[in-house]
């Protein structure tokens, strides 16, 4: 089944054209990752599947339901959750009332607290869910972030270069959590530079570059398109290496 349809997505800021006739599916249960230089448009592109910005033209299909436009709150609650790149916590609320501001959308106040708990239990942060989210490490905040996605019961997430930052131990570690919670039933599209993880994690990826999709296909065969070594990865293979 196809979960997610992009359309002919188009997108503009003041004359810049940062998506252009962009389009591809993604299948429920699947794990596609989205890679590009830094400009390409990834996070546009993010941006107008979650709802916080609009496409000029082409319509997002979730489920079979054009979605395209909607705000952000009402996509949520259709099966969409996202991470940030730049992380964007409550700094002055503790990890477990971060959480529950996304698991009170969907119960009441013990319900959340529990589902609160749980997700923060499933990404490792229990020993700091009654911390300030300021005081959390950047991995800690990574989690933090993670955690808020899932807490809203997504059938598919979003996740904007949820490895950035973290250090090579880290980083195993979070992509064990990416697999695990694909293993339970949740779609993924995930933007990230680190290759290594884009290519452990994926059975696809798209590449973005000047706004427009560059490729589309199986991990192996895309990080060996010239196309792509050209545009982005670079004839030494650094990236993949990454």
């Amino acid at each position: 089944m196809i979960l997610l349809t992009v359309q002919h997505i188009s997108k503009a800021f003041a004359g810049l054209q940062a998506l252009e006739d962009v389009s591809f599916d993604l299948e429920e249960g699947g794990v596609v990752g989205l890679i590009g230089p830094n400009g390409a448009g990834k996070t546009t592109l993010f941006n107008i599947i979650a709802g916080t910005i609009r496409p000029d033209k082409g319509r997002v299909l979730f489920a079979g339901t054009d979605i395209t436009g909607w705000p952000p709150h009402r996509i949520a609650h259709q099966g969409i959750a996202r991470t940030f790149q730049l992380m964007r916590p409550f700094p002055g609320l503790t990890v477990l009332d971060n959480v529950m501001v996304a698991t009170l959308q969907r119960s009441n106040v013990r319900e959340a607290r529990a589902a609160a708990q749980a997700v923060i239990e499933r990404v490792g942060l229990e020993r700091w869910q009654n911390s300030r989210a300021a005081t959390l490490s950047t991995a800690g905040r990574k989690r933090l972030e993670l955690a808020r996605a899932l807490a809203l019961k997504p059938r598919l997430l979003l996740l904007d270069e949820v490895l950035a930052g973290l250090t090579p131990t880290e980083r195993a570690t979070v992509i064990d959590m990416v697999r695990t919670i694909h293993d339970e039933g949740i779609s993924i599209l995930l933007v990230e530079h680190v290759m290594s993880a884009i290519m452990a994690l994926s059975q696809r990826i798209l590449v973005l570059h000047h706004g427009k999709l560059l490729a589309d296909g199986p991990p192996r065969a895309v990080t060996q398109d010239q196309r792509v070594i050209d545009a982005y990865l670079g004839e030494d293979g650094l990236h993949v290496d990454a």
